[in-house]
C-alpha cells in the first residue's frame, strides 16, 4: 500500500470530531508534505467563519456557509482533493434535534455538494477520496454474527446510521472518487481511529464476493465502501447478506406470533401502495382491527360529474367541462392535477372498502407523521379507543430523487424526516406490554445504495439500524424489511433495471403479501434486518440494434413470452421533445410513444411484418417536468394464430404507471413453392369509404371547400402548437365540413435525435403519423374553434413496408357525422404521392377545448 499525495495546488479537507482524531489525521497528512484545512461544525453559529484552535468554525448545516468557506479555501489554498469526515464520531451531531435530520447528515450533504466539482476534477482522478468515520459499534449497528463480540449500538447514535447509506450512494454517483465509510467501536481512541482512517484512505484493494450462493454482486460491491473495525481495531470486517428461500424457511419453523380478529394493528403510509396491499391481505386472513394513518383525509364520495366514468378520456373531458362551468382555469396541468387526485381518492376508497368487506374493523386517521405532537395524539386516540396496540407496520415514506450535487436541503429533510421522525415517535411504543410485532418497511437500496437517492437511502439505512437497536430491548419482534421493488409501491423503473443486473426481479404483489405474512408468523426474534427480493429468470436478451430509439435500451426477459425495454429520454437526446411542448414543458407525443412500442414488438418478432395496431389507449400523458424520464416498454407475446402473432405493449414510468397501451399484429411471410415470400398487407377490413388508390384531387372531390385555404404558415402560426420538427403538413388542398385533405412530408430518424441512428429507419414514421393526425386538428380549429389532443384510435391498418418509406404523401380526414367539440372522432387515410394507400387510422379520437387555443402561438 503506497500513499498517494495530492498534487500541488490541491488540499486535504478535514471535518473535525470533538476529540483528537482530527489532530492525529492532520499531523499524518502534514508529515507527508500535504496541506490541510480543518472545518469544525458549531451549531447555530452566527458567524460565517471563525478561526479557533487551528480550525475554521461555522454552522455546517448551512449550505451557504459551507459554500462560502470552500470558495475562500480555493482562493487561498487550492481545490479540495480529499475529504476526511470525522464529524459522525460526535455523539451530539448524530442525534435528532427537533424535526431536523442529524447535523452530521446535513453536513455531509453540504460538503458533498459544495466540493463536487473539486473531487470530480480530472486532475484528481485516482487521487480523490471521501472517507467518513463513525462509531456505530464497528459493524454499522448490525448484528455481528460469528464475531463473538458485543457490538451493541447506543440508542443515541442510531439516528446517525444513515451516514453509511449516504456514502454508498456517493460511491455510485462518483465512480472516479474512492468513497469509504469506516465504522469503529465506541471505545476506540482518536489515535487508533486516525491511523486506520489514513490506512483506508490510501487502500486500493477490494473485498471479493463470497464464493457460491452466499453473496451477491450488489452486496459485495458495498464491501468496498462499508468497512468496520472490531476487537479494538484488530479485525477488519465487511457486511454480508445470508441468502435463504422464504418459503422453505417458513415451512421448517413453528409459528412465533398469533394474530386474530381481536388484534389491533396500526399502519402508517395511508391506504395506497404496498401498505394497503398488505393491510387487505391481513384483513382477508385474520380480520384484525386496522388503524391506518395517512397524510390526507379519507376522501369523500366522488362528485357526480365523474362518478361511473372509467376511461381517461371521459374523465378528463368531464373535469374540463366542470372547470369551465365553474369559471375555473382550464389547463393541461390543472386537469391532470384533478385527474390524479381523483385516481388517488378512488384507490383509497376502494382499498378501505376491500379491508372492511374482508371483515376488519377499519379506522382511517389523517395525520402528518412528521409532526411528533400530531402522531403522539393519534396514538393516544388509538389506545383510548382500543385499549392496546398489538402490532405496528411503519410504511410511511416519500421519494424526491436527485443527484447529490443537485439535492436541495429542504427536499432531503422532507424525505428523511417522513420516514425517520415518525419512526422515532413510534419507537416509544416498542416497550409496550401488548406489542407483539413492529415492522419497519425499508428498501433494499438501504443495503445497496443507489445513485440519486441519498436521502431515501440514508433514511432507510437509519431505519434498518433502529430495528436492530429496538429489537434488542423490546419483548416484541422488531424488524426492518428491506423490500426489493414491487410491481406497485414506490419503486422506480431505474431501480428495476439496477436490480435486474444483480439477478433480482420485481416482486409480484401476491408474492410480496405472502412473504410478509410468512415472516410475521414464522420469523425469528433474532432476525431484525431482512432483505426481501425476487429472483430474476434467466434472460435471453432481445437484440434492438435494428431499431431507432431502443438501440440503447436495457432489455430483460421476464418469462417465456414477456420482455421489457427500458431507456432514459431527455430533450437533449430526443430533440423532438423540444418541438412538442405545452406552456414550454415537453410532453411525450402519442406517435413517438407508438414508435417505441412498435420497435419493441418488432424486436420480439424480427422476421415478421407488422400489419396492424389495435386500440391505442392513453391512460395518462407523460410530462417532462424534469431533465429526463425513464420509460419502460413492456411487451408480451400473447397469441399466435396461424401466420399472425399478437404482441401487447404498454409504456410505463415510475410505480409501473401506464401511459400508452396497444397491441400489434405481425404476420410471418410464408414462402410459395418457388421459395419467394408472399406479400402481407394490413389494408384489409378497412372502412368501406376509404379507396385503396386515389389522387389528391379525387380523394377530396366531395368536400365543399372553404376559400381561401389556410397556408402552411397560418396552420403552424395560428392553428397548431407544434415546433419545426413536427411541422409535416406542407399544403392544405381541401377543407370543408366533410373533411380535410393535405400534403405531408416524411421524416428521418436523424432529424429527431442528437445521437447517431445509423441506417435504421422508423418502424412507423411518428412525424408522418402525427402530421396526418394534425390535419384533424386543423379541421377542428376551423369548424369548432377548439384545439384537440388525441386520445387514441381503434385500429391502425398498415400497408407494405416500402409504402411507409416514401418521401411525400397526401392524406384525407373523414370526419365522423355528428362529431362534437366534446368528442371528436374521424378516420384518416394516408397515400403515397403515387396514390397507393399506405396506412389508415380508423376511429381516431380526441378531446378539445377552446381554452387550449392559447398554445397555438408557442411554436
Amino acid at each position: 500500500m503506497h500513499p498517494t499525495k495530492v498534487p500541488a495546488g490541491s488540499i486535504d479537507l478535514i471535518i473535525a470530531d470533538e476529540g483528537d482524531a482530527w489532530q492525529e489525521v492532520g499531523k499524518s497528512l502534514t508529515a507527508r508534505g500535504e496541506k490541510c484545512v480543518v472545518i469544525r461544525h458549531v451549531a447555530n453559529s452566527k458567524e460565517a467563519l471563525k478561526i479557533n484552535n487551528g480550525a475554521c468554525e461555522l454552522d455546517a448545516t448551512s449550505f451557504e456557509a459551507v459554500k462560502s468557506v470552500l470558495d475562500s479555501v480555493r482562493k487561498s489554498h487550492g481545490k479540495v482533493a480529499r475529504i476526511i469526515n470525522l464529524q459522525p464520531l460526535n455523539k451530539a451531531d448524530t442525534a435528532i434535534t427537533g424535526n431536523k435530520p442529524p447535523a452530521s447528515m446535513i453536513t455531509l450533504l453540504n460538503f458533498a455538494k459544495a466540493a463536487y466539482a473539486d473531487l470530480n476534477d480530472p486532475a484528481h482522478k485516482g487521487i480523490a477520496t471521501f472517507t467518513s468515520a463513525s462509531k456505530l459499534g464497528g459493524t454499522f449497528g448490525t448484528n455481528a454474527a460469528g464475531l463473538n463480540i458485543d457490538t451493541t449500538l447506543s440508542s443515541e447514535r442510531v439516528w446517525g446510521a444513515g451516514n453509511s447509506g449516504f456514502m454508498k450512494c456517493l460511491a455510485k454517483e462518483w465512480p472516479t472518487v474512492r468513497v469509504k465509510a469506516v465504522d469503529f467501536e465506541e471505545s476506540m481512541s482518536g489515535a487508533q481511529i486516525a491511523a486506520i482512517v489514513m490506512s483506508e484512505m490510501d487502500a486500493q484493494e477490494e473485498f471479493e464476493a463470497n464464493e457460491g450462493s452466499q453473496s451477491n454482486t450488489a452486496v459485495a460491491a458495498n464491501k468496498r465502501v462499508e468497512i468496520g473495525y472490531v476487537n479494538s481495531g484488530a479485525t477488519r470486517v465487511g457486511l454480508d447478506v445470508k441468502l435463504a428461500d422464504i418459503e422453505s424457511t417458513s415451512e421448517s419453523r413453528s409459528q412465533q406470533i398469533a394474530i386474530d380478529s381481536s388484534s389491533v394493528v396500526v399502519i402508517t403510509g395511508g391506504a395506497r401502495g404496498i401498505t394497503a396491499e398488505i393491510a387487505i391481505d391481513l384483513a382477508h386472513r385474520f380480520q384484525p382491527q386496522l388503524v391506518l394513518l395517512g397524510r390526507t383525509a379519507e376522501p369523500a364520495e366522488e362528485p357526480d360529474y365523474t362518478a361511473g366514468l372509467t376511461s381517461m378520456r371521459d374523465i378528463k373531458a368531464a373535469i374540463m367541462e366542470h372547470l369551465k362551468q365553474s369559471g375555473q382555469q382550464v389547463s393541461i396541468a390543472v386537469v391532470e392535477s384533478h385527474y390524479q387526485k381523483l385516481l388517488r381518492d378512488r384507490e383509497i376508497r376502494d382499498n378501505l372498502e376491500a379491508m372492511r368487506a374482508a371483515g376488519s374493523k377499519v379506522e382511517y386517521l389523517p395525520v402528518d407523521v412528521r409532526d411528533d405532537a400530531a402522531l403522539e395524539e393519534a396514538i393516544e386516540l388509538i389506545n383510548a379507543e382500543f385499549g392496546k396496540i398489538d402490532g405496528i407496520i411503519h410504511g410511511a415514506g416519500v421519494i424526491e430523487d436527485a443527484f447529490v450535487k443537485e439535492k436541495q436541503q429542504a427536499s432531503f429533510e422532507r424525505v428523511f424526516t417522513t420516514k425517520i421522525n415518525s419512526a422515532r415517535t413510534l419507537s416509544k411504543l416498542a416497550a409496550g406490554p401488548d406489542l407483539k410485532f413492529f415492522f419497519l418497511f425499508s428498501s433494499v437500496v438501504g443495503r445497496t445504495g443507489n445513485a440519486g437517492q441519498c436521502d431515501y437511502v440514508s433514511a432507510n439505512e437509519t431505519l434498518n439500524k433502529l430495528a436492530v437497536s429496538l429489537n434488542r430491548k423490546s419483548n416484541a419482534r422488531v424488524a426492518s424489511l428491506m423490500w426489493g421493488p414491487w410491481n406497485a409501491g414506490m419503486a422506480q423503473p431505474e431501480l428495476e433495471s439496477l436490480f435486474a443486473k444483480y439477478g433480482w426481479a420485481m416482486i409480484a404483489p401476491e408474492a410480496g403479501r405472502k412473504a410478509f405474512v410468512d415472516d410475521l408468523l414464522y420469523g425469528r426474534k433474532d432476525e431484525a434486518e431482512l432483505v426481501i427480493v425476487a429472483q430474476l429468470p434467466v434472460s435471453k436478451g432481445i437484440p434492438t440494434d435494428k431499431t431507432v430509439r431502443l438501440q440503447d435500451a436495457y432489455t430483460r426477459q421476464l418469462d417465456d413470452a414477456s420482455y421489457e425495454f427500458e431507456s432514459v429520454l431527455s430533450p437533449e437526446v430526443d430533440l423532438y421533445l423540444q418541438d412538442h411542448t405545452f406552456d414550454s414543458v415537453p410532453v411525450m407525443p402519442m406517435a413517438m410513444a407508438l414508435e417505441r412500442m412498435a420497435e419493441a414488438a418488432q424486436s420480439i418478432c424480427p422476421d415478421a411484418k407488422m400489419t396492424g395496431v389495435n386500440r391505442l389507449e392513453i391512460p395518462a400523458g407523460i410530462v417532462f417536468d424534469s431533465a429526463s424520464k425513464t420509460l419502460t416498454v413492456s411487451a408480451r407475446k400473447v397469441e399466435t394464430a396461424g401466420q399472425t402473432a399478437t404482441i401487447e405493449t404498454v409504456v410505463l414510468t415510475g410505480n409501473k404507471r401506464q401511459h400508452f397501451k396497444t397491441s400489434f399484429e405481425l404476420g410471418i411471410l410464408p414462402a410459395n413453392g418457388n421459395g419467394v415470400a408472399h406479400r402481407l398487407s394490413g389494408l384489409i377490413n378497412i372502412p368501406s369509404f376509404v379507396p385503396t388508390t386515389s389522387t389528391i384531387a379525387g380523394i377530396g372531390q366531395d368536400i365543399k371547400s372553404i376559400s381561401p385555404l389556410p397556408t402552411r404558415q397560418i396552420v403552424y402560426k395560428d392553428f397548431m402548437f407544434h415546433g419545426p420538427r413536427f411541422q409535416g403538413i406542407t399544403n392544405i388542398t381541401a377543407l370543408g365540413e366533410e373533411g380535410i385533405v393535405g400534403e405531408l412530408k416524411a421524416s428521418r430518424p436523424q432529424e429527431c435525435l442528437s445521437r447517431s441512428t445509423g441506417n435504421n429507419e422508423w418502424t412507423i414514421d411518428p412525424i408522418l403519423l402525427d402530421s396526418a393526425m394534425q390535419l384533424a386538428g386543423v379541421w377542428a380549429r376551423q369548424f369548432l374553434d377548439i384545439t384537440v389532443l388525441p386520445t387514441g384510435f381503434k385500429k391502425l391498418h398498415l400497408g407494405d413496408r416500402d409504402l411507409l418509406l416514401q418521401d411525400s404523401y397526401f392524406a384525407r380526414v373523414f370526419i365522423t357525422p355528428g362529431t362534437t367539440a366534446r368528442e371528436l372522432t374521424c378516420d384518416v387515410a394516408v397515400y403515397t404521392k403515387a396514390g397507393a394507400l399506405a396506412f389508415v387510422i380508423e376511429g381516431l379520437g380526441g378531446i378539445g377545448s377552446k381554452s387550449l387555443n392559447r398554445l397555438s402561438n408557442q411554436a
